[in-house]
């Protein structure tokens, strides 16, 4: 499923929560993929919250901090070259607001 380069500063995998329907929630995601990976990580008694959570410690094992998981969904859905995800996520809110200053 590779299509393209993504960020070499990007770790090589991460969690994200991908959807809302119990069971299906969290899925991993490869640098350089488009879509993700389903995963068994997902209880279908926990609130999304609580899916969030879990999302938020599987990625601090892997040593993958909130910003990269971020711009790893966003590479995922909208593609490698794509601002979100390769600029971090105060990069990307400075580009935003001077796009919106000059409009």
């Amino acid at each position: 499923m590779k299509t393209n380069t993504a960020p070499d500063d990007l770790p090589e995998v991460c969690y994200a929560v991908v959807s809302e329907t119990p069971g299906k929630r969290i899925g991993i995601i490869n640098r350089g993929d488009l879509g993700f990976y389903p995963s068994d990580m997902d209880i279908e008694g926990d609130s999304l919250t609580e899916v969030h959570r879990r999302v938020e410690r599987l990625n601090l094992r892997l040593g993958v901090t909130p910003a990269q998981a971020s711009r790893m969904l966003a590479g995922s859905m909208f593609g490698w070259d794509t601002p979100a995800a390769l600029l971090t996520p105060e990069e990307f809110a400075t580009k935003c607001a001077g796009r919106v200053e000059g409009a």
